[in-house]
Parts: C-alpha cells; structure tokens; sequence
C-alpha cells in the first residue's frame, strides 16, 4: 500500500490509527472493520500507532501550502494541519495549527 501524500490521505490514515487505538469508540462511530476487535493495551502495540502517526506527521509537513488553500468563504484559508507525537503521553497525537 503506498502512503498517503494528499490531505484527504492523510486524514484517512490518522483516522485509522485513531479507530486501531480505540477499535470500540470506532466502532459506536459507525466505522466498519472494528466490530471484532478489542483494544490492544500492549506498550508494543502502542509505540507501533506512534510511530505511524510520526509518519504521518513528517508526511503532512511535506505537504505543499499553497495547494492546502480553501476557496471557499467562511472556511480556514490556507491553514495547515501539524501533527505533533508527544511520547510522553498515552494518547500522543494532538493537532495544533503553526
């Protein structure tokens, strides 16, 4: 499978690492596939979500700003989504615009 390079792409694969991290949440939210799956607690389980949301992020700061610019009124204009991975913390994705 080749990684997302657009925004709609991006957003796809951070939604999915939120629903593999949360498969229950995912589920009451009507997104199919998680049904079946508990939650994984492992340490490993979760440094692997990290890391793809790291990937994530080094991939949305790759993104090129002046195709992120909304045409339409009453929207953000031209701002862009940073991911930041804060190891720190259990739930280490967090969304902030620069």
């Amino acid at each position: 499978m080749m990684a997302a390079t657009t925004p709609n792409g991006l957003a796809d694969d951070l939604l999915a690492v939120h629903a593999e991290r949360g498969p229950v949440e995912a589920s009451l939210a009507g997104l199919p596939g998680y049904d079946d799956r508990p939650p994984d607690p492992a340490d490993a389980a979760e440094q692997a979500l990290a890391s793809r949301a790291a990937d994530i992020a080094g991939r949305a700061r790759r993104l090129d700003p002046a195709a992120l610019k909304c045409r339409r009124p009453g929207h953000m204009h031209g701002a862009r989504r940073v991911i930041e991975v804060d190891p720190q913390k259990r739930t280490n994705v967090t969304g902030r615009l620069p």
